[in-house]
């Protein structure tokens, strides 16, 4: 099993939170010289990977590689994302311990728990950090792969529209509708272009389908309790200085309840990704 990067858009990592995307489309690159006559993509299992081949040939000069992994490995997704650390400590820190996310203007503590809304504590964000820059520790969301497939772009069902996380469409100018499309393909056309180009879609490329399924944490990894322990009581040491208001003295009080019924044993893997630290 190996863990790859991918970047999603905001609006792609919203509908994985959601659990309405499932699925992802990305171009085959090297796409077969003569498209026309490409019947498909044969998949064959070779030195422990696998590999796609044009059918009717197992030369070297015809096989493609997919670059996202085969069924069972895991993709960590990289999002639009920025440090936050400095509004919670008081101290410099080597590594991001707090990070915001564009799509849901959520922060976290890295690699752990749900922590507020920006706005919530006063914090906002002056400028974000494209996805790319992401590292591994700072990514909230694994997928675990579950089908690769090879296809035409143009191809895509409605079902699979669905699967992507789009919704359908039902007016708009008439004019920017294609022959025989649904409301599902013209959305899921509109997505692919403002990612990929207009051209894209009309080149009808050989695609990628991975679908995928997301993981929580405690099947990503077994929940570091130490590390995590020690985050929430330098948030609760923090909040205690600033108690001569009763709003900070409330989030001391929200992150220390949180850290007892760690140390209780009360606060298992799942908990740690559903459990929202909040103050009334």
């Amino acid at each position: 099993m190996k863990e790859r990067p991918i970047s999603m858009s905001a609006s792609m990592v919203r509908a994985i939170l959601e659990g309405r995307k499932t699925q992802t489309r990305r171009v085959v690159k090297a796409q077969p010289a003569c498209p026309d006559h490409f019947v498909g993509l044969s998949q064959q299992f070779k030195f422990g990977s696998m590999y796609w081949y044009q059918d009717g040939t197992m030369d070297a000069v015809s096989q493609w590689r997919c670059p996202y992994g085969k069924v069972g490995d895991r993709l960590w997704v990289r999002e639009t994302f920025a440090d936050v650390t400095r509004a919670f400590q008081s101290y410099d820190c080597e590594d991001m311990q707090n990070i915001a996310f564009r799509a849901d203007n959520s922060v976290y503590i890295a690699g752990g728990a749900y922590l507020e809304q920006l706005g919530d504590s006063g914090i906002f964000v002056d400028k974000w950090k494209p996805s790319i820059f992401m590292p591994r520790y700072a990514s909230r969301l694994t997928l675990k792969i579950t089908d690769v497939r090879v296809e035409r772009l143009q191809s895509i069902s409605d079902s699979d529209c669905e699967a992507e996380g789009v919704r359908p469409s039902v007016d708009g100018d008439a004019r920017d509708w294609l022959p025989n499309e649904t409301g599902w393909q013209r959305t899921y056309r509109q997505l692919w272009g403002k990612i990929n180009g207009k051209q894209s879609w009309n080149d009808n490329p050989f695609v990628w389908v991975v679908k995928f399924m997301r993981l929580e944490n405690s099947d990503e990894k077994q929940l570091d309790r130490t590390k995590l322990a020690e985050r929430l009581k330098e948030h609760v040491d923090y909040y205690r200085q600033l108690s001569g208001e009763h709003y900070y003295q409330g989030k001391a009080d929200a992150y220390e309840s949180v850290l007892d019924a760690l140390e209780d044993g009360q606060f298992d893997d799942e908990e740690k990704n559903e459990t929202k630290v909040s103050v009334q």
